[in-house]
């Protein structure tokens, strides 16, 4: 028999229910593994309101900045505009989101699926699509108090604007989406071809 050794170049992402800890507590945790790459401080994004009919920028976050990764100032031009909420509730990252106010907390794990390592674009690079793993962790933190709320809101804005994965990586997405109460996993893959999408 033989040994093999394979090196991970993924994230993985673990979930523990109330009824599974010792105490009843809920237990979100996410390795940032970014194949050698990222910077893994921390920052808090504040909370904020925001006028009525105010737009949200969105960003292609492959093009990010060492900057972004220590302050959240990413100098990048948005890919796009939705609409803002009143109010965005504060929350932790680093490459992606982590726990906001409220206690909501994501983790992140690419998966694997049968659409093909690029396939599916973001509009700034030649497709429809203008939503990344890193954008919905933020506007699901931003947005919401619980992890349901997280988990709906992420999955009406994917389907709403187009779910695309950062080049080069499998194209799918687990997140682990708990707060004080309840874990879910909100599992997101994109169209097979480019010529399904949206």
């Amino acid at each position: 028999s033989t040994l093999s050794v394979h090196t991970a170049h993924g994230c993985t992402a673990l979930g523990v229910t109330p009824g599974a800890s010792v105490d009843g507590s809920v237990f979100v945790s996410h390795s940032s593994d970014a194949e050698g790459e990222g910077d893994p401080r921390a920052f808090k994004v504040e909370a904020e309101s925001h006028a009525a009919g105010a737009m949200r920028p969105v960003y292609d976050y492959t093009a990010r900045t060492q900057s972004y990764a220590v302050s959240g100032d990413h100098n990048l031009t948005p890919i796009g505009h939705i609409p803002q909420v009143p109010h965005t509730y504060g929350y932790l990252k680093e490459g992606y989101g982590m726990m906001n106010e409220k206690q909501v907390s994501i983790g992140e794990s690419t998966t694997s699926s049968r659409s093909p390592v690029d396939e599916v674009k973001p509009v700034s690079r030649g497709g429809r699509a203008l939503l990344s793993a890193y954008t919905l962790i933020e506007l699901g933190l931003e947005r919401c108090s619980s992890a349901r709320c997280a988990c709906e809101t992420m999955g009406t804005l994917a389907e709403s604007y187009g779910y695309y994965q950062d080049a080069g990586t499998p194209s799918g997405e687990a997140f682990i989406v708990g707060d004080t109460s309840e874990v879910w996993v909100f599992h997101i893959l994109p169209p097979l071809t480019a010529a399904d999408e949206y």
